[in-house]
């Protein structure tokens, strides 16, 4: 009888847990959610390569080139404690022929997640780095090129 007592209370608990994290503003993030979708897109001008190498504490995703008005993206899920976090290196040759380079935390859970939830979009300029905040229908500057 004790170990039916023991089931019944976790299978209750599990419970509360998933109707509390359905109606939560905010997702839990890690569980019962989806992936969240990073994507960066060149807009830095015609002919001109952005560079760069990001990466977070568990995975290198490499160096990657894009061609003005490309973009790529990658997938992950983030964890219970909303710490994910991915950064980049990142280097380009501007107009006049000098390398502009920087480095920033592209992805920041804590940050990020309630701005554009799980599809974000890094547009890079020529100025800086900006992310499409879906909530507010606009871009907002993150990261400025060092001078």
């Amino acid at each position: 009888m004790e170990i039916l007592n023991k089931v019944a209370y976790s299978f209750m608990l599990v419970l509360v847990i998933a109707l509390m994290s359905s109606t939560t503003t905010r997702p839990v993030s890690g569980l019962f959610i989806g992936k969240t979708y990073v994507y960066i897109i060149n807009n830095l001008g015609p002919n001109i390569k952005f560079n760069y190498h990001c990466k977070s504490a568990d995975d290198d995703l490499g160096e990657r080139s894009l061609n003005f008005n490309e973009e790529w993206h990658w997938k992950f899920q983030t964890n219970w404690f909303d710490t994910t976090l991915f950064w980049c290196n990142m280097w380009w040759t501007d107009t006049n022929g000098c390398q502009v380079s920087g480095s920033t935390d592209i992805y920041k859970a804590k940050r990020d997640e309630t701005k554009c939830y799980r599809r974000c979009r890094y547009y890079v300029k020529a100025d800086g780095i900006y992310r499409y905040n879906s909530v507010m229908y606009r871009l907002d500057l993150l990261y400025t090129w060092p001078q």
